[in-house]
């Protein structure tokens, strides 16, 4: 990370500049499928202060693109949500669009639009068939959160359910040791993701089945929503070895607003701060991101971004850290923004 202090001392106002310059990428967000739990009409451009996000709070922060989750272990509910998505942007096709590409992200980024990108977060609801995930990529998923933590479960991608919760490094490799990776099913979709053009994703999988998409896939990886095992030992934080196979991989590791991620005690701002300068420091800037996870965390829990609108406050604390702008623009979505060049064209 760079050491010199960012000129001026207004850093708020260079924050709000930076976020009306940048490409804006936030790796997950829950909103759409929270609002189908409760019940709720979708209309995302509806303000609506019991959520962490909303449309207007989005734009407002300058976000260029969310990946919105949209189903991925039952498949009658993924088509609803799926659907339910497609209608929300053909109704408000005036701010927002739908992204199936790198080149649809720098659309949405000049037109001042939000662009979604549909992704399935568990893949349960493929149901070992390959051709499901044909038809999703037809109707514009272009990324999969391989599983949301399953494992001996029927049509799981993995075999044996990753353990959650805060534990040692000799936890983890000890645990590594007897559980089972990627079933034959989970590899024949990581393939066909690579073919098809789509983001695999290992936030939530097991550390072994990690290591078997690190070795299958010929495509960078992302890990959209986690956090820094040296900063926070959580079973959801990648440890130093894995974020150098991801960075080997040319991926990027989305840092979560989720305070069990952050930091056992105290979790702040200047905390997920401090997991981006570890990352940096230890591979490269170029390797770490934002995926808030706002709208999916446990009811009550409050995001450590309390909320979209308030965004800038992580970039304005970057800045007080010594992050040079160009720095800070590759953390808010220029990082993504590669993968997705490289990886969706």
């Amino acid at each position: 990370m760079a050491q010199a202090k960012a000129a001026g001392n207004d850093y708020k106002q260079q924050a709000i500049k930076l976020h009306a310059e940048s490409v804006i990428i936030d790796a997950h967000n829950d909103h759409f499928a929270l609002k189908r739990q409760r019940g709720k009409a979708f209309n995302l451009m509806l303000p609506d202060r019991r959520y962490h996000s909303d449309g207007p709070s989005l734009l407002k922060a300058g976000v260029t693109t969310t990946l919105f989750y949209v189903g991925g272990n039952d498949l009658p509910v993924a088509m609803v949500l799926m659907e339910q998505t497609l209608r929300e942007i053909e109704n408000n096709s005036e701010s927002l669009l739908l992204v199936k590409s790198a080149r649809d992200i720098t659309r949405a980024h000049k037109q001042g639009k939000l662009g979604i990108m549909m992704i399935w977060e568990g893949a349960q609801a493929l149901c070992d068939e390959r051709d499901i995930l044909h038809l999703i990529y037809r109707l514009g998923v272009r990324s999969i959160t391989l599983t949301h933590g399953q494992g001996r479960e029927p049509y799981a991608l993995q075999g044996t359910r990753s353990y959650f919760g805060y534990c040692t490094d000799e936890d983890r490799r000890s645990f590594r040791r007897v559980c089972q990776g990627l079933t034959a099913f989970g590899c024949d979709v990581v393939r066909e993701m690579n073919r098809l053009g789509m983001l695999v994703d290992v936030a939530h999988i097991n550390d072994a089945a990690f290591y078997d998409v690190m070795e299958l896939s010929d495509q960078p990886v992302v890990a959209t929503h986690g956090g820094v095992f040296a900063c926070c030992e959580h079973s959801r934080c990648l440890t130093d070895d894995m974020i150098k196979a991801l960075a080997a991989k040319q991926g990027v590791l989305g840092i979560a607003f989720f305070h069990k991620f952050i930091a056992q005690r105290g979790a702040s701002i200047d905390k997920i701060v401090d997991q981006i300068a570890y990352v940096a420091d230890l591979v490269g800037i170029e390797y770490v991101g934002i995926g808030s996870d706002f709208d999916g965390l446990p009811a009550g829990v409050l995001p450590v971004v309390k909320r979209a609108d308030r965004l800038p406050e992580l970039t304005e604390a970057m800045l007080r850290r010594g992050f040079r702008p160009n720095e800070v623009k590759k953390v808010l979505g220029g990082n993504f923004l590669r993968v997705f060049k490289a990886v969706l064209g």
